[in-house]
């Protein structure tokens, strides 16, 4: 069983976020904070900007677009799931990211979760039962097999490694009860 390909997407959005931080003017990636305020006030001036004959302009729809796509983008980036009819706030997806970034820098430095899930593996595994880790340029992939040699199916929608090994465990201790 293949994993998703996190690697292209993660390529896909560094790329469109290159382009939106050029765009907006900026020569390096600032952080998340100036862009993310220079896009608020970007769209603030389209919403406040008033025409010739002195009445209010809409938001210009292309730039529209464009705010949500980028919302869609880093909140795919971050494991959530946009809608057609939900979106996610900036402000949501900066708290999401800073969570995200003050557990890295809480995990102690030596911790490596796939190291961990692939122990546990070993322990705990039914006899004769096999999970193959595949590595390759730009992705991996998690293969459980029972104790006949055969392929085993099993749940899983994540995009790491340690995550996918942990449902194979559990996959494979489900089919070694029965």
């Amino acid at each position: 069983m293949n994993n998703h390909d996190y690697k292209a997407s993660f390529d896909a959005l560094k790329y469109d976020m290159a382009t939106i931080v050029a765009m907006l003017g900026f020569q390096t990636y600032p952080g998340i904070d100036p862009v993310l305020r220079r896009l608020s006030e970007l769209l603030l001036s389209y919403e406040l900007a008033v025409d010739a004959r002195g009445v209010q302009a809409s938001s210009h729809p292309a730039l529209i677009a464009l705010d949500k796509q980028c919302r869609d983008d880093v909140a795919r980036a971050l494991g959530l799931t946009p809608t057609a009819d939900r979106g996610f706030a900036w402000s949501l997806l900066l708290d999401r990211v800073k969570g995200i970034k003050a557990d890295l820098a809480a995990a102690p430095k030596d911790y490596v979760p796939l190291n961990e899930a692939l122990q546990a593996a070993c322990g705990k595994l039914p006899e004769g039962w096999r999970i193959e880790l595949h590595i390759e340029r730009d992705g991996g992939g998690v293969e459980l097999y029972n104790a006949q040699g055969v392929e085993v199916d099993f749940p899983s929608d994540h995009g790491r490694l340690d995550y996918t090994v942990n449902d194979a465990l559990e996959a494979a201790l489900a089919g070694g009860e029965a």
